[in-house]
Protein backbone atom coordinates (compact mmCIF):
# COMPACT_ATOMS: atom_id res chain seq x y z
CA UNK A 1 0.00 0.00 0.00
CA UNK A 2 1.25 3.28 -1.25
CA UNK A 3 2.59 5.49 1.92
CA UNK A 4 -0.04 8.91 1.66
CA UNK A 5 2.28 12.00 1.00
CA UNK A 6 0.88 15.00 2.79
CA UNK A 7 1.30 18.66 1.13
CA UNK A 8 1.45 21.34 2.99
CA UNK A 9 -0.14 24.25 1.26
CA UNK A 10 0.61 27.66 3.41
CA UNK A 11 2.03 28.40 6.65
CA UNK A 12 -0.97 29.68 8.06
CA UNK A 13 -1.49 33.42 9.26
CA UNK A 14 1.74 35.18 11.25
CA UNK A 15 -0.35 37.47 12.52
CA UNK A 16 0.25 41.27 13.45
CA UNK A 17 2.28 42.88 16.19
CA UNK A 18 0.54 44.86 18.87
CA UNK A 19 0.94 48.77 17.91
CA UNK A 20 2.56 47.69 14.08
CA UNK A 21 0.96 46.68 10.78
CA UNK A 22 1.43 44.03 8.06
CA UNK A 23 1.85 43.81 4.50
CA UNK A 24 0.70 40.74 2.44
CA UNK A 25 -1.98 38.24 2.30
CA UNK A 26 -0.69 35.29 0.92
CA UNK A 27 0.50 32.72 3.28
CA UNK A 28 1.79 30.16 0.51
CA UNK A 29 5.38 28.83 0.73
CA UNK A 30 7.73 31.04 -1.13
CA UNK A 31 5.58 34.35 -0.30
CA UNK A 32 7.05 37.04 1.98
CA UNK A 33 5.08 38.80 4.88
CA UNK A 34 6.52 42.43 5.58
CA UNK A 35 5.89 44.33 8.96
CA UNK A 36 5.95 47.92 9.67
CA UNK A 37 5.58 49.76 13.45
CA UNK A 38 3.28 52.32 14.42
CA UNK A 39 4.53 55.89 14.91
CA UNK A 40 5.86 56.17 17.81
CA UNK A 41 6.96 52.70 17.94
CA UNK A 42 10.33 50.68 16.70
CA UNK A 43 10.82 47.26 15.85
CA UNK A 44 12.79 45.14 18.68
CA UNK A 45 16.30 43.94 17.40
CA UNK A 46 15.85 40.05 17.67
CA UNK A 47 12.14 41.02 14.76
CA UNK A 48 11.99 40.06 12.04
CA UNK A 49 10.93 42.75 9.69
CA UNK A 50 10.20 40.24 6.89
CA UNK A 51 8.74 36.67 6.99
CA UNK A 52 9.03 33.98 4.31
CA UNK A 53 6.54 31.01 4.51
CA UNK A 54 9.35 28.26 4.03
CA UNK A 55 8.83 24.65 1.91
CA UNK A 56 8.06 23.03 5.56
CA UNK A 57 5.31 25.08 6.39
CA UNK A 58 6.83 27.09 8.96
CA UNK A 59 7.36 31.38 8.92
CA UNK A 60 11.03 32.45 8.47
CA UNK A 61 12.37 34.38 11.68
CA UNK A 62 10.85 35.31 14.29
CA UNK A 63 7.43 37.27 15.01
CA UNK A 64 7.67 41.03 15.38
CA UNK A 65 7.26 42.92 18.22
CA UNK A 66 6.98 46.60 18.58
CA UNK A 67 8.29 48.86 21.39
CA UNK A 68 7.55 52.79 22.19
CA UNK A 69 10.19 55.22 21.15
CA UNK A 70 11.77 56.24 23.96
CA UNK A 71 13.97 59.19 24.46
CA UNK A 72 17.00 59.96 26.41
CA UNK A 73 16.35 61.68 29.28
CA UNK A 74 17.09 65.79 28.82
CA UNK A 75 20.24 67.98 30.22
CA UNK A 76 20.08 68.92 33.59
CA UNK A 77 20.25 72.59 34.10
CA UNK A 78 21.66 74.34 36.80
CA UNK A 79 19.58 76.24 39.70
CA UNK A 80 16.56 74.07 38.12
CA UNK A 81 14.71 70.85 37.75
CA UNK A 82 13.34 68.94 35.59
CA UNK A 83 9.59 68.74 35.37
CA UNK A 84 8.52 65.26 34.14
CA UNK A 85 9.39 61.83 33.91
CA UNK A 86 7.74 60.17 31.38
CA UNK A 87 10.32 60.01 28.24
CA UNK A 88 8.06 58.06 25.47
CA UNK A 89 7.12 59.39 21.95
CA UNK A 90 4.57 61.84 22.75
CA UNK A 91 5.36 62.85 25.61
CA UNK A 92 6.29 66.84 26.86
CA UNK A 93 8.45 67.86 30.00
CA UNK A 94 9.59 70.90 31.40
CA UNK A 95 11.91 73.01 33.82
CA UNK A 96 11.32 75.30 36.90
CA UNK A 97 13.81 77.05 38.49
CA UNK A 98 15.28 77.38 42.15
CA UNK A 99 14.06 80.32 44.34
CA UNK A 100 16.05 83.52 43.01
CA UNK A 101 16.28 82.08 39.58
CA UNK A 102 14.19 82.52 36.85
CA UNK A 103 13.58 80.73 33.09
CA UNK A 104 15.19 82.55 29.99
CA UNK A 105 12.35 81.28 28.61
CA UNK A 106 9.61 79.49 28.57
CA UNK A 107 10.63 75.86 27.65
CA UNK A 108 8.24 72.56 26.49
CA UNK A 109 9.84 69.40 25.17
CA UNK A 110 8.42 66.89 23.58
CA UNK A 111 10.06 63.48 22.78
CA UNK A 112 9.06 62.91 19.03
CA UNK A 113 9.08 59.71 16.47
CA UNK A 114 13.03 59.42 15.90
CA UNK A 115 13.80 59.32 20.01
CA UNK A 116 15.08 63.33 20.22
CA UNK A 117 13.09 65.62 21.69
CA UNK A 118 11.88 69.19 19.95
CA UNK A 119 12.27 72.10 21.89
CA UNK A 120 15.17 73.78 23.35
CA UNK A 121 16.98 73.85 26.90
CA UNK A 122 16.36 77.22 28.90
CA UNK A 123 18.73 78.54 31.35
CA UNK A 124 18.07 79.57 35.39
CA UNK A 125 19.13 82.86 35.48
CA UNK A 126 19.41 85.12 38.44
CA UNK A 127 16.46 87.45 39.26
CA UNK A 128 17.26 90.83 38.62
CA UNK A 129 16.02 93.62 41.78
CA UNK A 130 16.75 96.66 40.01
CA UNK A 131 18.99 99.90 40.04
CA UNK A 132 18.47 100.37 43.84
CA UNK A 133 19.56 104.04 43.50
CA UNK A 134 21.93 106.59 45.34
CA UNK A 135 20.62 108.76 47.81
CA UNK A 136 20.91 112.67 47.59
CA UNK A 137 24.63 113.29 49.29
CA UNK A 138 25.30 109.84 49.37
CA UNK A 139 27.22 106.97 47.50
CA UNK A 140 26.86 103.36 46.96
CA UNK A 141 29.20 100.06 46.64
CA UNK A 142 28.02 97.58 44.59
CA UNK A 143 27.04 97.07 40.88
CA UNK A 144 25.25 93.98 40.64
CA UNK A 145 22.07 94.00 40.86
CA UNK A 146 21.35 90.30 40.67
CA UNK A 147 20.13 87.88 43.15
CA UNK A 148 22.42 87.59 46.32
CA UNK A 149 24.09 90.48 45.15
CA UNK A 150 24.79 93.24 48.21
CA UNK A 151 25.06 97.01 47.98
CA UNK A 152 26.20 99.41 50.93
CA UNK A 153 25.45 103.11 51.11
CA UNK A 154 27.42 105.81 53.07
CA UNK A 155 26.90 109.54 53.10
CA UNK A 156 28.76 112.61 53.01
CA UNK A 157 30.00 114.70 56.01
CA UNK A 158 27.98 115.95 58.29
CA UNK A 159 25.22 114.14 56.63
CA UNK A 160 24.29 110.89 58.31
CA UNK A 161 22.25 107.63 57.29
CA UNK A 162 18.88 107.07 57.71
CA UNK A 163 17.39 103.88 56.78
CA UNK A 164 18.70 100.73 55.14
CA UNK A 165 22.95 101.13 55.18
CA UNK A 166 23.00 97.74 53.25
CA UNK A 167 20.87 96.23 51.26
CA UNK A 168 20.77 92.69 49.96
CA UNK A 169 18.71 91.35 46.26
CA UNK A 170 16.62 88.58 47.64
CA UNK A 171 14.71 85.60 45.79
CA UNK A 172 11.16 88.10 44.76
CA UNK A 173 13.26 90.51 42.80
CA UNK A 174 12.87 93.09 45.75
CA UNK A 175 15.29 94.83 47.83
CA UNK A 176 15.68 93.97 51.47
CA UNK A 177 15.51 96.90 53.80
CA UNK A 178 14.53 100.54 53.25
CA UNK A 179 15.78 103.44 50.96
CA UNK A 180 18.02 105.18 52.75
CA UNK A 181 18.19 108.84 52.87
CA UNK A 182 21.02 111.40 53.84
CA UNK A 183 19.81 114.22 56.30
CA UNK A 184 21.47 116.71 58.20
CA UNK A 185 22.71 115.61 62.02
CA UNK A 186 20.24 116.99 64.69
CA UNK A 187 21.07 118.15 68.00
CA UNK A 188 21.21 115.07 70.75
CA UNK A 189 21.60 117.59 73.97
CA UNK A 190 19.63 120.73 74.71
CA UNK A 191 21.96 123.85 75.51
CA UNK A 192 22.09 125.28 79.03
CA UNK A 193 18.81 127.69 80.02
CA UNK A 194 20.93 128.82 82.86
CA UNK A 195 20.19 129.53 86.61
CA UNK A 196 17.43 132.55 87.38
CA UNK A 197 18.35 135.15 90.02
CA UNK A 198 17.41 134.18 93.19
CA UNK A 199 16.29 131.05 92.02
CA UNK A 200 17.74 126.51 91.21
CA UNK A 201 17.75 124.69 88.15
CA UNK A 202 16.07 121.65 88.39
CA UNK A 203 17.60 118.50 86.46
CA UNK A 204 14.45 117.03 85.86
CA UNK A 205 14.44 115.87 82.12
CA UNK A 206 11.15 115.76 79.84
CA UNK A 207 9.74 118.46 81.85
CA UNK A 208 9.67 122.08 81.74
CA UNK A 209 10.48 123.00 85.89
CA UNK A 210 10.15 126.67 87.68
CA UNK A 211 10.58 127.27 90.92
CA UNK A 212 9.96 130.74 93.18
CA UNK A 213 11.37 131.89 96.45
CA UNK A 214 8.61 133.32 98.44
CA UNK A 215 7.51 137.09 97.57
CA UNK A 216 10.22 136.80 94.72
CA UNK A 217 8.38 136.18 91.22
CA UNK A 218 10.20 135.35 88.02
CA UNK A 219 9.13 137.33 85.06
CA UNK A 220 8.98 136.04 81.68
Amino acid sequence: MDREQIIVINCGDPGVPANGMRYGEDFAIGQNITFLCAPGYSMEADSSAVRTCTSNGTWSGIMASCQAVTCAAPSAISNGVLEGTDFEWGTSVSYSCSPGYELSFPAILTCVGNGTWNGMVPQCLPKFCGDPGVPAYGSREGLSFIYQSEVSFSCSAPYIPVGSTTRLCQADGSWSGFQPRCIEPTRTTCENPGTPRYGSLNRTYGFKVRRERPSLKIIL
